[in-house]
């Protein structure tokens, strides 16, 4: 008979038990993970070669100073930074006055800097007036030096780069630094490793 048949429960079954894991501690691909959201601006500095620099927040002109010296192993005395304004193609010598300046330029958080040695230059420039002081001029260096050709061919990588081909000509706009000049060839501007081009040997005539 139905009677005998057993009424179906009216309990609702529990919920499975949720199992919950804690290792007590972040992951090391969550600490790299971290580190990697914390390093948020980035700072190129042109010099002999290119380093970068990784900071977590906009550093003052002293300590971004600091931390270029100790990656260049330079002394600050002797350290020059500038920056390329972005309303002007020249280099504009960084201080503490345009620091906040330079970093509100900066896109994408991405800084770029030109270092200079300054008892470099001077030495230079000793040699220079010594040599004027002799009697040798200076000035077929200073034309020859206004013109260059490709020796090999260089491809931009960066967006400020200048890309050529073997046996262009370039026009030098200024020196960044010994290894690093200004330059336009092709109808367009930008720098490039003074290693991939030598003296152009069109002779300009005896003044």
């Amino acid at each position: 008979p139905e009677s005998d048949i057993p009424a179906p429960p009216t309990s609702i079954a529990p919920q499975m038990p949720r199992i919950v894991i804690d290792n007590g501690s972040p992951s090391s691909s969550d600490l790299q993970r971290e580190e990697k959201l914390q390093a948020h601006y980035t700072v190129k500095v042109h010099y002999k070669y290119t380093v970068a620099l990784q900071a977590t927040e906009m550093l003052d002109y002293k300590d971004l100073l600091d931390r270029v010296c100790e990656k260049l192993q330079l002394q600050k005395e002797r350290v020059r930074l500038s920056y390329r304004s972005a309303n002007s193609e020249d280099l504009t010598p960084l201080n503490e006055g345009n620091i906040k300046v330079a970093w509100s330029q900066a896109k994408n958080h991405y800084l770029k800097l030109w270092c200079d040695d300054v008892e470099v230059e001077q030495m230079t420039s000793e040699k220079n007036s010594d040599a004027e002081d002799i009697g040798q001029q200076k000035e077929p260096e200073e034309v020859k030096a206004n013109e260059v050709v490709a020796l090999f061919d260089y491809e931009a990588i960066e967006p400020e780069d200048l890309e050529f081909q073997q046996g262009d000509v370039i026009l030098v706009l200024s020196k960044v630094n010994e290894d690093w000049w200004e330059g336009q060839c092709n109808g367009k501007v930008g720098i490039f490793p003074t290693s991939f081009v030598g003296e152009h040997t069109t002779t300009t005539p005896g003044i």
